[in-house]
């Protein structure tokens, strides 16, 4: 039952021709509220983070990529669209696009989905626990 809250994706389509891919996700969290809880009420809250990626590229790319080229315009494009992203998803992104300005190869398109899934398993572990402790009063 756990899993089901923790992701959930479905990929769309994908397009062979244009060489265009797009998905989905809905990453959930959970995260202490620091609010005082009342009666029967719990100080976690199930957050959750909608992702949205296309990548496209142009249909057989030269073989001649290289960084300098006039050939980057081919290069595969990607665009996130992310709904109500942590805190915490916000500083590393915004850490690792300073970084992106000096290499541009720096941040990865799959780096960018392992911080999200990192991020959304984080706080798990301490919730299940907190599951557990009522569980045994």
């Amino acid at each position: 039952m756990l899993m089901k809250y923790m992701v959930r994706c479905n990929f769309l389509y994908i397009y062979f021709i244009l060489m265009m891919v797009e998905s989905t996700c809905i990453l959930c969290r959970a995260e202490l509220s620091y609010r005082e809880p009342g009666e029967g009420q719990s100080p976690w809250s199930i957050r959750q983070t909608s992702v949205y990626l296309r990548l496209s590229t142009t249909p057989n790319p030269p073989k001649s990529l290289l960084p300098t080229s006039k050939a980057l315009s081919k290069l595969p494009k990607s665009t996130f669209i992310l709904i109500a992203p942590s805190w915490n998803i916000e500083a590393q992104l915004a850490k690792s696009l300073e970084i992106n300005k000096l290499d541009e190869w720096a941040i990865g398109l799959w780096n960018i989905y392992q911080l999200l899934v990192a991020n959304s398993l984080r706080g798990w572990m301490d919730y299940m626990a907190y599951l557990e402790e009522g569980l045994r009063d």
